[in-house]
């Protein structure tokens, strides 16, 4: 489920996963449950949508131009089956039976092809876990993404540049004509 409203974007999925497993003489199916909400808001005011932002005013493309700033929150869970433990498919001493984690993000969109992000991410865990010679009952981690976006595209158009003569412009020889089955926009 999603909803985008100018630079704000709003986000939640819940996802029931059934498993039918075996280890050996024992065997059942589990029901694990997991779900997340997110929101965002574009800085730089472009407006957000499922397919990402389109900066106004891509990186490089011109004096001041620093492409479009994202910020994003998200809280998500999941929940483990108990049976998962109790019929002895996973060891309760070493593994989660739920978490929970909260994520920080800035995503910098250089232009429509190229997006930067960053995010901090904090997961508590039910019960402490052993991390080596740790035990701790939380994990903590930054992380950093390039992220290239190809699509198909018509044999006159290219993938836009950054403000540089050649820079990422028609480095990709991936241009095409579209088909009934791969249209114009379609992301790889």
């Amino acid at each position: 489920l999603y909803y985008f409203n100018g630079p704000f974007g709003l986000m939640g999925e819940h996802i029931t996963s059934r498993q039918q497993v075996r280890k050996g003489g024992a065997s059942a199916s589990l029901e694990h449950q997991g779900w997340f909400l997110q929101a965002s808001y574009v800085l730089t005011g472009e407006d957000a949508t499922y397919r990402g932002v389109t900066p106004a005013h891509p990186f490089g493309s011109g004096r001041g131009q620093r492409g479009a700033f994202e910020i994003a929150a998200r809280y998500s869970r999941v929940d483990l089956d108990p049976d998962t433990f109790t019929l002895g498919f996973a060891d309760p001493n070493s593994a989660a039976s739920s978490a929970r984690a909260f994520t920080f993000g800035l995503n910098w969109y250089l232009n429509k092809a190229l997006k930067a992000q960053f995010n901090y991410e904090r997961t508590d865990f039910n019960r402490p876990l052993k991390f080596g010679a740790d035990t701790r009952g939380h994990e903590d981690v930054f992380l950093a993404r390039l992220q290239v976006a190809f699509w198909l595209l018509a044999p006159t158009e290219r993938i836009p540049s950054v403000g540089r003569p050649g820079w990422l412009q028609g480095a990709f020889p991936i241009a095409r004509r579209p088909t009934p089955e791969r249209q114009r926009g379609d992301v790889l």
